[in-house]
């Protein structure tokens, strides 16, 4: 079985933003691409409130460009140990020293990049929400900006084209920046004479 998901804005749901659990995980494949997620599992420090769940060993999980925003307390990502787990090119974010709870053990940032090797290409930091409890798009000074990698998608939440500059950006939106002003002379007038 092959789960995607994507381009998905998950907010303050109580519980974890995204799970995966099941008894053939096995046998399941799972992408997790461009999503933004803002304090879900705000429900206390257990070790499944996390905006990413997983209780089961997926047989292929590839994580990428996606905001893990935590609530004090909770995780961006708790997972048992994966075996064939890809996890790069995500922000990760929360008043936690600890944002990761993986196989049992709160984990750090410098455990998760430098022992597990994930997220080489990721952040631990505020990805600048533009209004998170309103607006999930993000900021001109975001870290999210050029900062993910492709995955084949074309278009971001709002069917905005993917990428806008260089690189795709981290998250379900694709930075717009700031309206341009129209820089185009007007034509000349037409019928006029000039004695």
């Amino acid at each position: 079985m092959i789960l995607i998901i994507y381009n998905n804005l998950i907010w303050d749901n109580g519980d974890q933003a995204i799970s995966l659990y099941s008894t053939t995980g096995g046998s399941v494949t799972a992408k997790i691409y461009n999503n933004s997620t803002y304090l879900n599992g705000t429900l206390g420090d257990n070790s499944w409130f996390a905006e990413l769940y997983i209780q089961e060993n997926i047989a292929s999980l590839d994580i990428r460009n996606n905001i893990f925003y935590a609530g004090a307390g909770d995780y961006t990502i708790s997972a048992v140990a994966q075996s064939n787990m890809t996890c790069d090119y995500n922000i990760h974010y929360g008043p936690s020293g600890n944002p990761f709870y993986y196989n049992g053990t709160e984990r750090n940032w410098s455990y998760w990049t430098n022992t597990l090797g994930k997220d080489i290409h990721g952040y631990n930091s505020n990805p600048l929400y533009v209004n998170p409890s309103a607006d999930m798009s993000i900021q001109s000074t975001s870290p999210a900006i050029n900062a993910g990698t492709n995955v084949g998608l074309t278009q971001d939440f709002d069917g905005n084209p993917v990428p806008q500059g260089p690189a795709p950006d981290i998250g379900a939106y694709e930075y717009q920046g700031a309206a341009q002003p129209d820089t185009t002379p007007p034509a000349p007038p037409t019928g006029v004479t000039v004695n």
